[in-house]
């Protein structure tokens, strides 16, 4: 039991890396021929976002970032990858919404969703300020809302809505 609630409060967060020749990401650590691209960061979270471990997520992410700053290398774009994550509760929701803005608005970096779930979709939609980062137009976006793009300039990442969907790195 003890197990099970220490899971849930740290999860997983691990960083992705695309698979050459591919356009699937995977840990760069069970996977270490997977090549980060650069100036993105890609982190997958392997469970529900919810009150009890939303902090740990943001700080998790601030560390990625910070790590990677740390050794010289420059972050434009932030992607959070959903596909585990079944349910966002409304704490979470509040700890994404100020996540978002410190690394958009703070630092500068574009914040990206990848492949969350259609409820969690819905559930992100409800705020207006997290809503307005679905919509392509602004500095942040899902990446389920984006056209499909050229392959040179743009980053595969994943399927939303049965679709491919890419996000470009301008």
């Amino acid at each position: 039991l003890l197990f099970v609630i220490y899971e849930s409060a740290f999860p997983q967060i691990v960083e992705l890396g695309r698979l050459q020749g591919t356009t699937v990401y995977r840990s760069l650590k069970q996977y270490p021929n997977a090549k980060r691209l650069p100036s993105v960061v890609v982190l997958w979270v392997g469970a529900p976002i919810y009150f009890a471990n939303c902090s740990y997520v943001r700080e998790t992410f601030e560390r990625f970032v910070e790590k990677h700053e740390r050794r010289g290398e420059k972050v434009r774009v932030l992607v959070l990858e959903m596909s585990p994550v079944s349910h966002v509760d409304a704490t979470a929701m509040h700890v994404l919404k100020e996540m978002m803005e410190d690394f958009t608005e703070q630092r500068g970096l574009k914040f990206m969703i990848a492949n969350p779930n259609p409820q969690v979709m819905r559930t992100l939609q409800h705020d207006e300020k997290v809503g307005a980062m679905l919509n392509p137009s602004g500095g942040t976006s899902a990446a389920g809302n984006l056209d499909p793009l050229p392959e040179d300039d743009a980053v595969d990442v994943g399927r939303v809505g049965g679709r491919r969907r890419r996000a470009r790195l301008a």
